[in-house]
C-alpha cells in the first residue's frame, strides 16, 4: 500500500468488493490497517477548491530577518502529532527605510524535518553574490513557490511521526546588504491524521 492514497473512494470500493467475494479476508488485520491508513493519508477532503486548503490548524514560522545577514536563524516549529500539511502562505514585510524592498521572489527558504529530511531541494547555481564563487545545488528554493498565494501550489505533505520538529531557514537571494530588514515567514495549514 502506498504511503498516500489519491483515490480513497476507489480503495473503499475495492475493499467492499473483497469483503463480498472473500469475507474472511475483509476482517484480516492487515487489510483493516491498509484501509485505515488509506483514510488517514488520503488527499480527498484536504482541498475544497483551488487556493482553499481545508485545515483547522494554522502554524507559522517567522523571523525578523536583518538585511545585513545573508541567512536567517533556523526557526523551529514543533509538530505535536501525526498530520498533513495541506498548504502554506508566504510573506515578506519590510521594516524601516533604505535599501531595496524584498518580495517573496527575493527570499529563498529551506525546510527540514528533524534536521535530516528536507521538503526543499534545488539543482543548479545557487550563488547569492554575482561576483562570488559559483556554488551549485542545495536545499534552498524560492519562497514564493511554496505558498498558495503565489500560484496553484497546494501541499499534501504527510508527517507521520508522533512528534517532530520542522525547521525553516531563510536566505536573501542576492546576499546581505541589498534588502531592507523584514519580517519573513511561512504559515502552514495543517490537519491531524487522526481524530482525537
Amino acid at each position: 500500500m502506498a504511503a498516500q492514497v489519491t483515490d480513497l473512494k476507489q480503495f473503499v470500493l475495492d475493499y467492499v468488493n473483497l469483503a463480498r467475494r472473500k469475507p474472511a479476508l475483509a476482517s484480516d488485520p492487515g487489510e483493516l490497517d491498509s484501509l485505515e491508513n488509506a483514510a488517514l493519508t488520503s488527499f480527498q477532503g484536504a482541498f475544497g477548491a483551488l487556493h482553499a486548503p481545508i485545515a483547522p490548524m494554522t502554524w507559522e514560522a517567522r523571523t525578523l530577518f536583518p538585511g545585513a545577514n545573508p541567512v536567517s536563524e533556523r526557526v523551529q516549529l514543533d509538530i505535536p502529532f501525526p498530520c498533513m500539511l495541506v498548504g502554506a502562505y508566504t510573506y515578506v514585510r519590510a521594516i524601516g527605510t533604505g535599501a531595496q524592498i524584498a518580495t517573496t521572489d527575493d527570499v529563498d527558504v529551506t525546510i527540514d524535518l528533524n534536521v535530516h529530511e528536507y521538503l526543499t531541494q534545488i539543482q543548479g547555481t545557487t550563488t547569492t553574490v554575482p561576483a562570488g564563487q559559483p556554488m551549485r545545488d542545495g536545499t534552498f528554493v524560492t519562497l514564493t513557490s511554496l505558498g498558495v498565494n503565489g500560484g496553484a501550489r497546494l501541499m499534501g505533505w504527510v508527517i507521520p511521526y508522533r512528534t517532530a520538529q520542522l525547521g525553516v531557514t531563510f536566505r536573501w537571494k542576492q546576499g546581505a546588504a541589498v534588502y531592507q530588514t523584514a519580517h519573513v515567514g511561512i504559515t502552514f495549514y495543517a490537519r491531524a491524521l487522526q481524530e482525537s
